[in-house]
């Protein structure tokens, strides 16, 4: 029995050592051959009692010639012995979509080098294959003895610019064209030929993988070993942050050396990489490195050298906010000195000292008031060689009183026009050039005091023949004293009230009924009108108020009254029609060639050519004149001014020529067009308006087109 049991294990021994167990064998009976397969073998002997020794005599042939084998193999069968559970598998063919994927696919090896996915999907070539497909080589898993990915990344540069880390790709390209193009896949660990061209663009003048992956360590953590993205980052983020990529180009040594790229680029690092490339390397600039300050700093900006009047290391050594925003940007300093500094009065050289060149040249300040800018262009295009001082002087020296070829002295003082008015004194404290051209400007109508010595009012109100030329014409008030009153010897101050209003109207002395105190304090109209013009409010009581019945005295003879009425504005005959308007006509004198009259009573306008007492008709016409509660103004008047339509409400009135404030004659209403083509309201030889004289728009224009402006017009009823 037990000779049985040793011939039964020298079997199993050289079965297992010539490898035939893997193909008959399940490995777990094997190790442990069972009890019942023992015995049968020995019922097997007794039978067969003769052939049992020279069975024995083979196997131990047999074992003899396997005993080399059987070392060699012993660790495999102790390998074997562990894995007696797993069976032989056969892969499927690997093909997906119709792409043969044996090149960098190898079942038995992907399962042998992923234990995760062997341990996953046990006895499933299907699913390991579609794990592959789907992971393993986006996650880049060995999968071939022939094929290893990151040896194929790294051995062939252009498919890491085509590529960069798309794995896929990698392994799609080998399957397709790589193992046909002998391209190597395995056994490269480090990058062949680090790439250093991105879309299309070379920049190897100013660029290495190895300089930028080795000093920028900030990149490595996220790209790894990956140069197709380390010169896209260069390309796209690292020029504009001044990385330096190579060890013979620094950016910074690069713009510093070259003031022409300076003014150029300013602080665009990028174009400095560019320009290199494209034109520096071939213009053979040789500062790319060891240059670490700015060299010849700019001066000169839009073809104009401000050199004599700026240097940019006192700008912005001086200037602390310039230097905080632009500090090595000396294109951008200059600009901000023409565009912004000179206007704001920055001192940009130790040389050159604005204020002091404008407060001791007064013909300068006469030209360039507050323009400060113009100082420093002056200097450099004519005060330099004309051997202006530049510094030294801190108040005005001279002070302009000269303006428009006036001279105002008499008139002004700066200093006594600025201190007395607080708002000119913020405006133009050190500004001689403007506080006298507001003066001249602005001042003299608002009636200020140009000096302690001459009070524009105090002259008006004293002297009555002043009054009736200038009225309220205040600047000519003030150049009549410098060109007349000086001379004359007349009083400047000390008067608060008019003297000697104004009482002769039309050649008659209108003094027994009218005095000018009363009659402005009884009509406030007047005085919104009027003011204190004693002039004009005598002009209103002669030509319309005393029609109107105005009261013009506290005490006066009634009779008088109505005499002084009837001689200025006589009492038409009884007479009608144009012949009554003729007669009329001749007792009015008028400054141009022309007079027009306008009969309400008979809603009739006449006018006339000629003169005072040989007025001769020219036409004669309907009107539609003011209606009972908003009549038309009566009286002497004459044309103020002329315009060429306006609108009222919703209706347009052409050809309007203004006869006294709001009354003027104009066409008939029309619609609000752009030309007088739908007449809204044509009504005439009635009172229909709201005060003006309506005409049919051929009268209209015609008095528009021929009636010269101060015309005489007399309305009466």
């Amino acid at each position: 029995m037990h000779r049985d049991k040793d011939i039964g294990l020298k079997i199993l021994k050289i079965i297992c050592s010539a490898g035939i167990i893997a193909a008959t064998f399940n490995v777990g009976n094997l190790k442990n051959v069972r009890a019942e397969e023992i015995k049968e073998n020995s019922n097997q002997q007794d039978v067969e009692n003769g052939s049992n020794l020279e069975k024995e005599e083979q196997l131990e042939k047999s074992n003899e010639e396997s005993k080399l084998y059987t070392n060699e193999q012993s660790d495999e069968l102790q390998s074997f012995e562990e894995e007696k559970d797993v069976p032989r598998v056969e892969p499927i063919s690997p093909v997906y979509e119709g792409v043969d994927y044996s090149a960098v696919y190898d079942y038995h090896y992907y399962i042998e080098n992923n234990p995760d996915v062997r341990e996953e999907y046990p006895y499933n070539p299907s699913a390991v294959f579609e794990h592959f497909i789907r992971f393993g080589m986006s996650e880049g898993r060995l999968s071939s003895p022939n094929f290893d990915v990151k040896s194929y990344k790294n051995a062939n540069p252009d498919l890491r610019a085509a590529f960069g880390n798309n794995l896929v790709k990698y392994y799609k390209h080998y399957v397709q064209y790589g193992q046909y193009e002998n391209r190597v896949a395995t056994g490269c660990e480090t990058l062949q030929k680090t790439i250093s061209s991105y879309n299309g663009k070379d920049y190897s003048a100013v660029y290495d993988y190895d300089y930028y992956k080795l000093h920028n360590k900030d990149l490595e953590k996220a790209f790894g070993d990956n140069d197709a993205l380390y010169i896209k980052h260069f390309a796209e983020f690292g020029m504009n942050e001044q990385r330096q990529a190579k060890e013979s180009f620094d950016p910074k040594s690069y713009r510093y050396a070259y003031p022409d790229l300076r003014a150029h680029f300013r602080r665009n690092y990028k174009m400095y990489y560019e320009h290199y490339i494209n034109h520096g390397l071939r213009e053979n600039r040789k500062d790319t490195t060891g240059v670490t300050e700015l060299r010849n700093p700019l001066t000169r900006v839009n073809n104009e050298d401000y050199s004599k009047v700026y240097d940019y290391h006192y700008y912005i050594e001086n200037n602390p906010d310039i230097k905080a925003f632009y500090g090595d940007d000396d294109a951008g300093a200059l600009e901000h000195f023409y565009k912004f500094g000179m206007r704001e009065q920055r001192k940009a050289n130790d040389t050159f000292d604005v204020r002091s060149y404008r407060y001791e040249y007064m013909d300068l300040r006469g030209a360039f008031f507050s323009d400060y800018a113009q100082y420093y262009r002056h200097y450099i295009k004519h005060g330099a060689a004309e051997g202006r001082h530049t510094s030294g002087v801190t108040s005005l020296q001279g002070i302009i009183t000269k303006i428009n070829g006036i001279d105002y002295s008499k008139v002004y003082n700066f200093h006594e026009y600025i201190n007395r008015y607080p708002d000119l004194k913020r405006l133009y404290a050190d500004d001689d050039a403007g506080a006298i051209k507001h003066f001249a400007e602005f001042g003299m109508r608002e009636q200020r005091k140009g000096n302690d010595t001459f009070d524009v009012r105090s002259y008006r109100y004293e002297y009555r023949d002043l009054r009736l030329i200038f009225r309220n014409n205040y600047p000519e008030y003030y150049k009549h004293y410098i060109n007349h009153g000086a001379a004359e010897g007349r009083h400047t101050s000390g008067v608060t009230t008019l003297q000697n209003p104004v009482t002769v109207y039309g050649g008659i002395e209108l003094a027994p009924i009218y005095d000018y105190y009363f009659y402005s304090s009884h009509y406030p109209d007047l005085v919104r009108a009027y003011g204190d013009d004693d002039v004009s409010l005598l002009e209103h009581f002669g030509g319309i108020g005393i029609i109107e019945g105005r009261q013009a005295k506290a005490q006066f003879d009634q009779n008088l009254y109505n005499d002084v009425k009837e001689r200025l504005h006589p009492t038409p005959p009884p007479i009608v029609g144009t012949d009554a308007m003729i007669n009329i006509a001749q007792r009015y004198s008028s400054p141009s060639p022309y007079l027009i009259l306008v009969d309400r009573s008979r809603h009739k306008v006449g006018i006339f050519s000629g003169s005072q007492g040989r007025w001769g008709e020219v036409d004669y016409f309907l009107c539609g004149d003011g209606k009972a509660s908003t009549p038309t103004v009566e009286g002497l008047f004459h044309i103020v001014n002329k315009k060429p339509y306006f609108d009222s409400g919703s209706a347009r009135c052409w050809y309007a020529t203004r006869i006294y404030k709001g009354y003027l004659f104009h066409s008939v209403l029309y619609t609000q067009t752009s030309s007088p083509t739908h007449i809204k309201d044509g009504r005439l030889g009635v009172g229909v308006s709201h005060g003006c004289v309506r005409l049919d728009i051929n009268k209209a224009k015609w008095i528009y087109d021929n009636i010269p402006i101060g015309t005489t017009v007399v309305i009466y009823s």
